[in-house]
Formats: C-alpha cells, structure tokens, sequence
C-alpha cells in the first residue's frame, strides 16, 4: 500500500471532523508521511504531522472556541479585522511546543519549532492578497520559518483575524482560492510514490432561517465554497492518482464555535464514517474499474518488448497507436505520473525510427536502450496492479454493513 500525501481543506469549525478522519485512517492502516492543511485544515495537519494522535487532537479541540480571538482589534484600516491574531497564535504555539519538546517544554521559553526541526513533511498553505496568488510554507520553501505563526497565518479568514505582512507578501486564510486543488499548492507534492489524499469540508446546504449577519455571511461562503468543491472533485475524482472525500457537515455553522459537546463528537464521528465508507465502497469501484485499463496497458508493453527486440519497427508503432486508439476515453485517468513516463517512451521511440529512403524500410535504432526502458515501465506496471488488487482485498474486507 502506498504511502499518502494527506490535505485537510478550510472550514472552520467543521475542521472537527478531521478528528474522525483520522482515526478511520489510522484503522484502515493508511500512513501518511506528507501533511498539508490550509486554514482550520493546517491545525489538523500541525497535529498530525507533530505526532498528536485523534484522541489527543478530540481533547484539545473539544475545549476550542470562541475565547481564541478575544484580543479585539480596534484598528479600522485595509487591514481591518475583528481580532488581532495573537491569541491564537499564542494557543497553537504552545501546542506546538508541548508534543515538540515534550518533558522539556517551558511556556515561553523554548525556541520556536522551525519546519526545519520535525521529521514529518508539513506545507501550509496561505493566500497573498497582494498578488492573488497561493503561497505555501514547508520545510523546502521556508525552513526556519515558525510552524505556529504559518498556522494563525493560514486561519487568518479576513475580517476575523489580521491578515500578516510576509516580504512583498499580504497573507491571509490560504482557502480563499478554494477553486483550485490544494495539491497544487506546492510542486514537491505530486510524486510517483505517493498518492493524495484530500479532504473537503461543505455543508449547511439547507441553511435558510438567517437569524443575524454571521449567518447570512455563513451561506455565502457555503454557497460559494460548495461551487467550488463540486468543480474539483468532478474534474479529478476518477483520477487514480487523487482520491477526494468530501465531508457533509450539515447543519453546521462555520464560527460556531460555541457548539455543544454532543455536536462536536456528532462532527467527528461524520468524519469516521465519511472515510470508511469512501475507502471501503467508492475507493474499492473506483480500482475495479482502473484494473483492466492497467491490464491491458501491460499487455501493450510486453508484446511492444517483443516487437522492439526483434526489430520489427511496423509491429511496434502499431502496438503503440491501437493501444492509445483502445484507451483514449479512459487514459487520462491513469495515475498521471505514469501516464507521463508512457507519454515520454512513446516520443523517445518514434525518434528512434529510422526510414530507408531507397527500400522505406523502417529499422529501430538502439534498441537495447528502449528494451531496457520498457521493461521498467513493465515492472511499474505490475507493482501497480499488484498494489490495486492487493487494496480491493484489503479495503473491501473491512467494510461493514
């Protein structure tokens, strides 16, 4: 089973359901070894990527609320906003701290913990407003940058929180350009190694009886937010590479956070369900279907070795064009990383075609080079059906009724 690039999406308090999230990721043996987390989705990420496990993140989450934007800022300017930011900043940075240096840890007196410093890969994603554009912190882009002030930069929703000054840098809530897929964040997330893994929180479809201005404000974000979402995982939801699990939490409201006990297990107990249910039912036909596409993509290589090793040029350009003529529907559903490296074979090959001008003939040069190339795309192709036989058996056992 691949290793996972985990994504936790913005949604303010509806970030609770991450709690459950992660307990069913951990139950159904998925590790992740890259977090990303944008908005209240970088608190979670921070947890994760820390060390924190559900239960702990239940214990701390359970007693957040409103309290943590009580340092009211006064200031009307371009950067007006209700709360200065310090307070929180000051709750996520002593919980960064605690699990970092454990018996060590003195309230103000650690050094602050650098993306440098922890093991786990960690991106946190924020919006510059200066220039309409992402910016993500890491440990590749920014390594002695404070994971704590990434975080309350990444939460910093305007009009609640302070936006920050970065450089030439406006930085704000990094869930602002929702259209876009979080993966897309950073360059180092997309590797052959890993899958992605995001997660979408929307809700409060139904949300109608506004009672006061916060709640008008909460359906427009939904509103939008749903738009947004539904444009994504529609675009890369059957891409092997990209697994979307989109969290409805309902009824809730995005500030509230007064919210009773009862609600917040309620939230987390749908996160539990909601990544069950996909990776046990919606993962396991998702890989029923990519099989045979994988099947026949191997049969393609192996007999295009054969036509390689012997030379015959015609036999081998045909394997290619059928095989791209059978497949085209379906082929950009592949896992793109290995679509890339067919895509490059196929260009390399035809270069390799050598036309006899007086006979037109064609002949295949180096042709131990394109075997040698082939049969790695061969053996990537068996690890991955391999890998997706082995999890339809996996994931498919462990489904409940």
């Amino acid at each position: 089973m691949k290793k996972y690039t985990c994504i936790f999406g913005g949604g303010g308090i509806r970030g609770l359901a991450y709690i459950g999230a992660m307990d069913a990721l951990q139950k159904l043996g998925i590790e992740c070894d890259k977090y990303v987390g944008s908005s209240v989705g970088a608190i979670f990420a921070t947890f994760y990527a820390l060390g924190y496990t559900p239960e702990e993140a239940k214990s701390i989450m359970l007693d957040f609320n409103a309290l943590m934007f009580k340092d009211i800022n006064f200031g009307i300017s371009a950067e007006f906003a209700f709360s200065k930011g310090d307070v929180f900043e000051n709750w996520i940075r002593a919980i960064v701290e605690k699990k970092f240096y454990q018996e060590k840890y003195k309230k103000g007196e650690n050094p602050p913990v650098t993306f440098r410093d922890i093991n786990k890969d960690i991106y946190i994603c924020t919006t510059d407003m200066a220039s309409n554009t992402k910016f993500t912190f890491s440990k590749q882009a920014t390594p002695d940058f404070e994971i704590a002030k990434a975080v309350r930069i990444s939460a910093c929703f305007p009009g609640l929180m302070k936006p920050v000054e970065y450089g030439d840098k406006l930085l704000v809530d990094g869930d602002l350009a929702k259209n876009l897929p979080l993966w897309k964040c950073s360059d180092d997330l997309v590797t052959p190694e890993n899958r992605i893994l995001e997660y979408r929180l929307e809700g409060c479809s139904d949300c109608k009886n506004f009672k006061n201005p916060i709640d008008f404000f909460n359906e427009v974000y939904s509103t939008m937010s749903y738009f947004s979402t539904e444009q994504v995982v529609d675009l890369y939801k059957e891409q092997d590479k990209i697994d979307y699990i989109v969290i409805d939490t309902k009824d809730v409201l995005l500030l509230d956070f007064q919210m009773p006990t009862e609600k917040r297990e309620q939230l987390s107990q749908n996160g539990y369900d909601t990544t069950m249910k996909y990776f046990t039912d919606t993962l396991v036909e998702k890989k029923k279907k990519l099989l045979p596409l994988y099947t026949e993509t191997l049969e393609m290589l192996e007999n295009l070795k054969i036509s390689v090793k012997k030379g015959n040029a015609k036999k081998a350009k045909e394997t290619i064009f059928n095989y791209i003529c059978d497949c085209s529907d379906d082929y950009g559903n592949m896992d793109f990383t290995f679509v890339e490296e067919l895509k490059k074979f196929k260009t390399e090959f035809l270069n390799k075609i050598k036309e006899d001008k007086i006979f037109h003939l064609e002949t295949i040069k180096n042709k131990t080079e394109l075997n040698k190339i082939l049969q790695g795309l061969i053996e990537k192709c068996e690890n991955i059906i391999t890998e997706m036989r082995t999890d339809i058996e996996h994931f498919s056992a462990m489904k409940t009724d």
